[in-house]
């Protein structure tokens, strides 16, 4: 069984992630670091090369390239749930978990949404990009775990479980 956890940039996705796989001995992939691995560059410089559109296409590859692993957790980047198609390889592999964190909590966390290298989808501030993916957040989610400050793993455990 594979997990793939979504949500905004600072939602804590690497943190559960991470913690998850060790108590599971599952393998842990951050799909920003491979992404980052297989082209050579940052987000931020890929972003700006290719452009939104052109970023969303490496990212889908590099998604659909390892969905099919087993007893894997993932961690892809916020702006994933722009590409159908890699949502929909990630929904059939992996069971999908929506972090569910207040905006508060993610302004206090990011605060640059230009030097994160964040896909803003013509979104000119960081809540605005909050709003707008919040809905495909929801839509694409298995299981949506409401989260605080904190990110209690007993809490996600009890829901992915």
């Amino acid at each position: 069984m594979n997990l793939t956890f979504i949500g905004m940039a600072g939602a804590g996705k690497s943190y559960v992630g991470k913690a998850l796989a060790r108590r599971l001995k599952y393998r842990y992939l951050d799909f920003d670091v491979e992404i980052e691995k297989k082209y050579g560059k940052t987000l931020k410089e890929l972003i700006s090369k290719y452009g939104e559109n052109g970023f969303i296409k490496l990212e889908e590859k590099v998604v659909i390239k390892h969905t099919r692993e087993k007893d894997t957790v993932f961690s892809p980047g916020g702006s994933i749930i722009y590409s159908k198609n890699a949502m929909h390889h990630l929904r059939r592999h992996s069971l999908v978990v929506y972090l569910d964190v207040p905006f508060k909590v993610i302004s206090g966390r990011v605060k640059c949404i230009i030097d994160r290298g964040i896909i803003t989808r013509g979104a000119a501030t960081l809540e605005q990009v909050y709003t707008k993916r919040k809905a495909l957040y929801k839509k694409y989610a298995h299981v949506t775990v409401k989260c605080g400050r904190d990110i209690p793993l007993k809490k996600v455990i009890k829901a992915v479980f």
